[in-house]
């Protein structure tokens, strides 16, 4: 929690409930995507252990990057060079 604790501002309400307005709709794609993706993916091999194991492998190296990612931004945020930092961070800022 540490690397997020430097927020100078916090966002306006029109961007707040716009983000998790986009989180919902974005869930919701990407849920109903998954199970059409897995309805397929079992018709075409039968073998539902193999389909999981490799969902579950893209999902863990899909987090390791979402997380990776992350910590490039809070470190950018922290930093005080004009190139490392992020347009979000300033248009907030």
């Amino acid at each position: 929690m540490a690397m997020f604790s430097k927020v100078s501002a916090p966002a306006p309400a029109a961007f707040r409930s716009t983000a998790v307005l986009f989180s919902v709709i974005a869930y919701s794609a990407c849920s109903s995507t998954m199970l059409i993706v897995n309805k397929f993916a079992i018709r075409e091999l039968p073998v539902p252990t193999l389909v999981r194991r490799v969902e579950c492998s893209v999902r863990a190296k899909h987090s390791l990057v979402v997380l990776s990612l992350a910590r490039v931004h809070a470190a950018a945020r922290n930093s005080s060079s004009p190139v490392a930092s992020c347009w979000r961070c300033k248009r907030w800022a």
